[in-house]
């Protein structure tokens, strides 16, 4: 199926609203459907954006009693989703590995008992950085 036939139908497609706000399409749930048969889940959900993905992810998936340590450069979208979720959570230097063990290893020290999650970017849009080694370019 073509995006263009779909959208000459009326599909919504792109970041331009929600499905709550836009409405749900047989189109919308083949393609999660497609998406878990193809990374063998049981289910798969779109966002519209990665913005709001952020935010549904660490608003909701680290429960109370978890730790998410988060590299003190993440995008905002994770901030939103920490401030409203129920886990503890905890920026560390940029870039520092190190600095990730240490703060999962106070928190246990301290009596945490939940899941450590580890937050960080494939790439830093602010500096253009990435978490691998350093390169000069």
């Amino acid at each position: 199926m073509r995006l263009r036939d779909a959208v000459a139908r009326g599909v919504p497609a792109g970041s331009g609203g929600s499905r709550l706000l836009r409405g749900n399409h047989p189109e919308h749930e083949a393609l999660e459907s497609e998406a878990a048969a193809y990374f063998g889940a049981e289910t798969a959900l779109y966002f519209g954006g990665g913005y709001v993905a952020n935010f549904a992810i660490f608003s909701t998936l680290p429960r109370r009693g978890d730790l998410v340590a988060h590299d003190e450069l993440i995008h905002a979208s994770v901030h939103e989703g920490l401030r409203r979720g129920r886990a503890d959570f905890v920026a560390v230097p940029h870039n520092n590995v190190d600095a990730f063990d240490a703060a999962i290893v106070r928190w246990r020290a301290t009596g945490g008992t939940g899941r450590p999650w580890l937050a960080i970017e494939s790439l830093y849009s602010m500096d253009g950085d990435s978490p691998g080694p350093r390169r000069t370019i």
